[in-house]
């Protein structure tokens, strides 16, 4: 695929995120004027591998049973780094043993989504996972598919459109000239 029609693809692919995004916030009674939600997100890497977590099937939530990062709002007082590193532990009870790098944020005009990059330095097996259906690694070549097979539900699942925007950023880092 050429560059220009890339480029075309991640736009659209914002404005799909936009609107599902609207859509829910206005479905589940939050306003859409008001102050932006800010969530904090981990791209978490084991050899070539992403962490990825299966959302739940709740209509209350953004992109329910889809595939998606681990990470979620940030508090009041609370900066985007601490955010995601309480949300890993809340989350799979993982706490990190350096801390993650900020990667890039984004904006969406209904939230804000920082996003942070690091080594995950223990084996899926050791995380205990609170929140979601499930979680596994995934390649770049898997999350390119558009859906990714949880092994827990014995089911393939979509990826939540945030997260191939996420894929083409690491994608685009990892084959840059």
């Amino acid at each position: 695929m050429n560059t220009i029609a890339n480029s075309a693809l991640i736009q659209l692919k914002l404005v799909v995120t936009y609107i599902f995004s609207t859509l829910w916030l206005c479905k589940n009674g939050k306003s859409t004027n008001s102050t932006m939600h800010e969530v904090a997100l981990a791209v978490l890497e084991q050899d070539s591998n992403w962490l990825i977590q299966l959302r739940d099937d709740i209509d209350e939530i953004l992109f329910p049973g889809q595939w998606g990062l681990f990470g979620g709002h940030i508090e009041p007082g609370e900066t985007p780094s601490q955010a995601v590193h309480r949300e890993l532990f809340e989350e799979i009870s993982w706490v990190v043993d350096k801390p993650l790098t900020p990667w890039f944020r984004r904006e969406t005009g209904v939230y804000i989504a920082y996003l942070f990059r690091g080594k995950l330095s223990v084996s899926i097996d050791q995380l205990i996972l609170h929140e979601g259906q499930d979680m596994t690694l995934a390649s770049l070549d898997q999350l390119a598919c558009g859906s990714i097979w949880s092994h827990r539900l014995h089911e393939y699942r979509p990826i939540a459109p945030g997260l191939e925007i996420v894929r083409q950023h690491l994608f685009s880092s990892i084959h840059a000239p």
